[in-house]
């Protein structure tokens, strides 16, 4: 099972009364505290990563728990015009997939 706390900003203003809004800023509590205890690297450092491995526009990312692990899953628009999809170990920062989204 997949928890996913995202990360990325959402510009629908009207949403932020709504009980999704609230779980939104549970996750985002829940995120800096992995941060602080040094469970995840910061999103800038992952970023640089991410851009290296795929030059573009990063489109969408979400950090998600999978079992044990968080992971940094990052959307990107390439210079090609192909969305691509890279997981990304957010304790390490080792790319752990790349694919066609």
């Amino acid at each position: 099972m997949f928890r996913s706390l995202t990360i990325a900003v959402a510009l629908g203003l009207a949403s932020l009364a709504s009980p999704a809004a609230a779980d939104g800023r549970a996750d985002q509590q829940a995120a800096r505290r992995a941060l602080e205890r040094k469970e995840i690297l910061p999103l800038p450092r992952i970023l640089t990563t991410v851009s290296q491995r795929v030059p573009g526009d990063i489109l969408k990312v979400e950090l998600e728990r999978r079992g044990e692990r968080f992971v940094y899953e990052v959307r990107v628009l390439g210079r090609d015009g192909r969305v691509i999809e890279v997981d990304v170990d957010a304790r390490s920062g080792a790319v752990l997939r790349e694919d066609d989204d």
